[in-house]
């Protein structure tokens, strides 16, 4: 049988339409399905029992990168039909891969974290939420179902359970069965099981939140050290999951959009542009060069400020709190300068389907305003960047903190 590869290489020369062709026969021989759902978007159906093959040929052979998984119920008539979903790109091709499967009749689906990791919380999320098992998962314990709050399905130790049937979704709130009103009596159910600390002369542990002294959002954070050097340590976020994406079945679009823009204060155009376009997408919506424009001003002028905090946040957490003021101002007139664009700090309310709203138009004036304040803004962050690599001080605090290599990085 003839074995062919796809030159990784040359793949940013590689017709689309060729792409499966092109593929390992052995790869080609367990797709069941392929058509494309846009012109960059190929969907690849399988088997369920080809799942680690197809994921890990994409993942290790041909280098794409896994960008997310997540699962669907498409059940009807009292049925478990759970599709779950894995998507692929490739840093030199314009295409994304979305690898559908289906779970098992009795609701599992294999894990793929031992190999891929970067898959870890991503099944432990569709095991909370739907309660599908991803069966031989390293670390199946909730992720943010926790047992403090939420009552488990019964087995031992947060071991996988067996997954409620579709007439008894239990407390897995994004199966269709599952009353969008319900909520668990509150009360504590349980303990989570925390990894063993680590033990030996001089070992210490540190524990962190989850209320913080801040408006950060919670999070607790177990440290095992020994002197400087973190030994172990494991993270719980999600605390305030706030099932977003139950509220939103049955919504209309504009209804939909205001939750978008709510799951994230200082993120809200990144959202709601996020949801539009996938909207517009499937409505076959297209947007004018104008609006397209538009939206990437704001998207920009949204990241600009988010980095401008991290950035504020290197001084502050390095105890240089002048610097650390000082970029906070910057952060202030950006969203003062947002203030003027579209009556809002966050520009909420500025994208709506096929464009912007009439608050986010920019006209003349505003144009001329942005030109005379972004160039501003890049000499003042330019002066504060110098002031950081500058300080001895702070260089002193930065040094061979948070490196990690990049091929650790690919290898997750």
């Amino acid at each position: 049988m003839e074995n062919k590869s796809v030159n990784t290489s040359g793949i940013k020369s590689l017709n689309k339409l060729d792409f499966i062709k092109n593929l390992n026969n052995d790869i080609v021989n367990i797709i069941n399905d392929y058509f494309f759902n846009r012109d960059n978007e190929l969907v690849i159906k399988i088997n369920l029992k080809d799942l680690k093959k197809i994921c890990l040929y994409f993942s290790k052979d041909l280098k794409f990168y896994l960008l997310s998984a997540f699962a669907a119920d498409e059940s009807k008539d009292g049925s478990n039909n759970f599709k779950i979903r894995y998507v692929f790109s490739h840093s030199a091709m314009d295409l994304f891969i979305i690898v559908e499967t289906y779970a098992s009749a009795d609701g599992i689906f294999p894990s793929l974290s031992a190999d891929m990791p970067v898959l870890n919380w991503y099944e432990r999320e569709i095991k909370d939420l739907f309660g599908l098992i991803p069966e031989g998962h390293p670390d199946p314990r909730p992720l943010m179902l926790f047992p403090e709050n939420y009552p488990q399905d019964t087995n031992n130790n947060n071991e996988i359970n067996a997954p409620c049937s579709s007439d008894s979704a239990g407390y897995h709130p994004l199966r269709k069965g599952y009353p969008s009103g319900l909520r668990p009596e509150f009360k504590k159910y349980g303990e989570y099981n925390y990894n063993k600390d680590v033990k030996g002369d001089g070992v210490f542990n540190i524990l962190v939140g989850p209320v913080h002294a801040g408006i950060i959002e919670p999070g607790h954070f177990r440290f095992c050290m020994s002197g400087e050097p973190i030994l172990q340590l494991e993270i719980r976020h999600f605390w305030k999951h706030r099932g977003i994406e139950k509220i939103a079945e049955g919504k209309t679009i504009d209804e939909a959009l205001s939750l978008a823009e709510k799951i994230s204060g200082d993120h809200c155009v990144a959202h709601s542009l996020a949801f539009l376009s996938a909207a517009e997408k499937i409505l076959y919506i297209k947007i004018s060069d104008r609006g397209l424009y538009i939206r990437t001003i704001y998207a920009e002028l949204e990241r600009l400020l988010c980095n401008i905090n991290d950035f504020a946040w290197l001084f502050q957490d390095a105890g240089y709190s002048f610097g650390a003021q000082e970029t906070f101002i910057l952060k202030e007139d950006i969203m003062e300068l947002n203030k003027y664009l579209s009556g809002s700090r966050f520009n909420k309310g500025v994208l709506s389907l096929g464009g912007i709203n009439a608050c986010g138009d920019i006209d003349e004036l505003k144009k001329k305003i942005l030109l005379e304040k972004l160039p501003d803004f890049k000499k003042r962050y330019l002066n504060l960047k110098k002031m950081l690599l500058n300080s001895s001080t702070i260089q002193e605090r930065f040094e061979e903190t948070g490196y990690i290599n990049k091929e650790t990085v690919l290898d997750l």
